[in-house]
């Protein structure tokens, strides 16, 4: 799967407003209406993983914004360098599943990237996800 990093416009500093976008095929095969919570493992520049649970218990995530949306998230972007970044050139990442509910991501490099992916990000308008 690709993930793409999200955030709402505001690039907070606190991590607050940060996740991973998804598409919708990847969220109805890959996760269940039934789990609460979902792990998700983000490797460390200085080895290993970190682990951050994320709540997909919600009618967002289920509805037209499929968006892990996490502090710790935004925290780990923006600890790694991954955030902010460039206006509409979010980085992506190739995500597999490790477990049952539980998902391992990796940062793609940019030149291999597949053409849907690089065009997939998200605006808000008023409240409403929109794909650009």
């Amino acid at each position: 799967m690709i993930w793409t990093a999200w955030n709402n416009g505001s690039h907070s500093r606190t991590g607050a407003g940060y996740g991973f976008r998804m598409s919708p095929e990847d969220r109805d095969k890959n996760f269940r209406r039934d789990w609460q919570t979902v792990i998700v493992e983000l490797p460390l520049r200085a080895g290993g993983f970190g682990t951050v649970e994320v709540s997909v218990d919600n009618q967002s995530f289920w509805g037209d914004c499929e968006e892990l949306r996490n502090k710790e998230i935004g925290q780990w972007l923006r600890r790694e360098r991954h955030a902010p970044w460039p206006m509409r050139h979010p980085p992506k990442f190739q995500v597999e599943k490790s477990r049952r509910q539980a998902f391992q991501s990796d940062r793609l490099d940019r030149r291999a990237l597949i053409p849907q992916a690089e065009s997939l990000s998200l605006q808000f308008d008023r409240g409403r996800c929109t794909y650009a």
